[in-house]
């Protein structure tokens, strides 16, 4: 016999969040019949329709939220994060990539970790040591990070171009594309130019 099911899920946006929801669903052999995703406040929230048939089911789906509960109690022990400035629950190849891109997690680079936490997928700071580490940068580099959205407008009349490259140096956002408009190319040549000495040999250039 056919049953139906209603699950809503929410939690932080992150990629790969529906992909991961989804697959509980046709790894019990259920069929999804519909779905809605908004946003409500901070939260990324998803309602899906799906059908499923043996008698077993309903049972199997409430083993597998009990799971998932035990998980939501200990963070720690499954999402992956930096915990105590110690990377864990992490892929071991994802673990490599991290480290070999940022280093071992200190003081000093959780504010890059945290600045790339989606490409990295992780999905908790302990607070305290996030504020210590982000104290530290300009007000730009905060805003950068502190984003909600993939892309930050930055106002010119608040930062300057030389605001912008400690921010990028701060972050070390390489590699980097600089966008000139047609009309005043050169001078905004010359002004990428001089705010970027130093920072990014001739030779690179």
């Amino acid at each position: 016999m056919e049953k139906k099911f209603i699950m809503t899920a929410f939690g932080t946006d992150r990629p790969g969040i529906v992909a991961d929801v989804t697959q509980l669903i046709y790894e019990h052999d259920c069929n999804l019949e519909d779905s809605t995703m908004t946003r409500l406040s901070d939260e990324f929230t998803m309602m899906f329709l799906f059908s499923g048939q043996g008698e077993d089911l309903e049972e199997q789906l409430k083993e597998y939220y009990g799971k998932l509960l035990k998980m939501k109690e200990n963070e720690e022990g499954y999402l992956p994060g930096i915990y105590s400035l110690k990377l864990k629950n992490l892929h071991e190849k994802s673990f490599e990539y991290a480290i070999s891109s940022i280093g071992e997690p200190n003081i000093d680079n959780l504010c890059r970790y945290y600045d790339q936490k989606d490409k990295f997928g992780l999905n908790y700071f302990d607070d305290e040591d996030l504020t210590k580490s982000l104290r530290s940068l300009t007000a730009l580099s905060q805003k950068v990070i502190n984003r909600n959205k993939s892309q930050v407008q930055i106002n010119p009349k608040q930062y300057t171009i030389e605001n912008l490259a400690e921010t990028v140096l701060e972050l070390y956002r390489f590699p980097l594309l600089i966008v000139l408009t047609e009309k005043d190319c050169y001078s905004e040549l010359v002004q990428f130019h001089k705010a970027f000495n130093g920072i990014i040999s001739n030779e690179t250039c």
